[in-house]
């Protein structure tokens, strides 16, 4: 049968309450947060002074890395045994060192958001400053210092190898090579609703957090030793109506931060970010650096594909190692190539760290191998769209993971497409004029290219005493 979603009414007549709408109905004692957050992106911190800030009006407290009763860091839970790093360097409250603009370094606490914010400037910091390295070939330089001390900046390599030694292809005249270098930018979500959180300790003594959180078992687990917590026996998250978070939200953002201040005050505690922190302070689509080169016969096949993919992750290493093996996932994935060698690394730099987006490493992967693509076709004097419906999975071709594809589509596709495609390029020839060119553009796209096993969803169901039936899930309504 098919049900409309249950939500759906509320969100189209805009009677849905999001996380800022449910904020209204905190508690009277409710505090309200605000952030004393880093102007600078590299830093040793010396001392933080929030004398000042303690005195200004409303203000209840004002909370550093002293006031977090865990271990005060969120972890990666890194899964990846290659990876240099341990997972554990991101702070909830910056502690020794600046990482990145806006790391948060103290919670004010008071009566008002108003009042919060304005004693959060308060707050004053003795810095030492660092060489802020903002891109990923400056913390690759050979005179760069480590940004987290005792863990490389380049803290993971991935390898890719599938058929035969690529090199022979390439050094081969009667064989046509294509090569280019190119990058993607990093990019933002921007969802309409910044982020915001609220929590209270309940009847069970929980500490209870809501708030956009997409993954709240896996956010649990990420915070919950930092707060010095034990989940799930002392730690409840809860996922407010979300709309589009495109993947941000699949980091922790505030959850932790919310938890040290209802910890430390007792009280309700509500934190709102004004669309400035929700651009300094959430992650970001991860810039890739990409070089790569195709070797194909005179009549357009594929042959080989080296490649070379360089990954800026920001400081905080939670998932990038995961993105970065999206590279050798979909570099070139579309097309039944026999023959790859790449090589892959992720590298920490001080711009903000790396989150998941739409996506989730495809676009970053197959736009320097599908504009390649182009150049090919070019080269070889070739129709692009040709050159793809040649080269397009067909039975006995394998992904980039050497996996065979379960469904062979993408010729009945292009054989689909075709008569739009020239009709099209008719089109377009009719319409243009010596100032106005008009062209037609095509691009293969692949997702969900292996590795990651079938696609799984789990409820659960219980029968109340009264006869009546409760029934839960993560309802992961984030736009995706």
């Amino acid at each position: 049968s098919s049900i409309p979603r249950p939500s759906a009414v509320a969100k189209v007549t805009g009677l849905a309450e999001f996380g800022a709408d449910a904020a209204v109905r905190m508690p009277e004692n409710t505090l309200h947060l605000a952030l004393a957050q880093a102007k600078v992106s590299h830093a040793l911190i010396k001392g933080i002074d929030t004398s000042e800030a303690e005195k200004m009006p409303g203000v209840f407290k004002v909370l550093t890395h002293k006031d977090v009763k865990g271990k005060n860091r969120i972890t990666g839970l890194i899964t990846f045994p290659t990876n240099k790093g341990d997972g554990w360097e991101r702070p909830i409250l910056n502690d020794e060192k600046i990482f990145q603009y806006g790391d948060a370094l103290a919670i004010v606490c008071a009566d008002s958001e108003a009042n919060a914010r304005a004693a959060a400037e308060k707050v004053k910091f003795d810095l030492e400053l660092l060489p802020e390295y903002m891109s990923a070939p400056e913390a690759m330089a050979p005179d760069a210092i480590e940004i987290h001390p005792g863990t490389p900046n380049v803290y993971y390599d991935q390898l890719e190898e599938k058929g035969a030694d690529t090199a022979p292809f390439f050094s081969d005249s009667g064989n046509v090579v294509v090569e280019g270098s190119y990058y993607t930018q990093r990019q933002p979500h921007l969802p309409i609703e910044p982020d915001v959180g609220y929590g209270y300790i309940n009847e069970q003594g929980q500490v209870v957090i809501h708030s956009k959180s997409v993954a709240i078992h896996l956010h649990a687990l990420m915070i919950a030793p930092g707060l010095g917590l034990e989940f799930p026996k002392d730690l409840v998250l809860v996922q407010n109506t979300t709309g589009g978070t495109f993947g941000y939200k699949f980091s922790p953002t505030m959850e932790a931060l919310v938890g040290v201040a209802v910890m430390a005050t007792g009280r309700p505690c509500h934190l709102r970010y004004n669309y400035e922190q929700q651009q300094n302070y959430t992650g970001k689509r991860s810039p890739f650096w990409t070089t790569m080169r195709y070797a194909a016969d005179r009549q357009g096949k594929i042959l080989a594909m080296e490649t070379d993919w360089t990954v800026d992750h920001g400081p905080y290493s939670e998932f990038g190692d995961l993105l970065t093996l999206r590279g050798a996932q979909y570099i070139g994935a579309g097309y039944g190539i026999a023959n790859i060698r790449g090589k892959g690394r992720t590298v920490a730099t001080n711009h903000c760290w790396g989150a998941a987006f739409r996506g989730y490493g495809a676009p970053e992967s197959e736009f320097p191998s599908e504009v390649l693509m182009d150049e090919l076709a070019e080269k070889l004097g070739m129709d692009p769209f040709e050159l793809r419906a040649l080269n397009c999975y067909k039975e006995g071709d394998t992904n980039p993971s050497g996996q065979i594809p379960e469904v062979m589509s993408l010729p009945e596709m292009f054989d689909k497409m075709r008569p739009y495609y020239e009709e099209s390029k008719k089109r377009v020839k009719e319409r243009s004029t010596a100032e106005i060119k008009r062209g037609v553009g095509v691009a293969l796209g692949v997702y969900g290219a292996g590795l990651d096993g079938p696609d799984t969803s789990e409820a659960w169901v219980e029968l109340n005493d009264d006869g009546s039936v409760t029934l839960g899930n993560s309802w992961e309504d984030h736009g995706q």
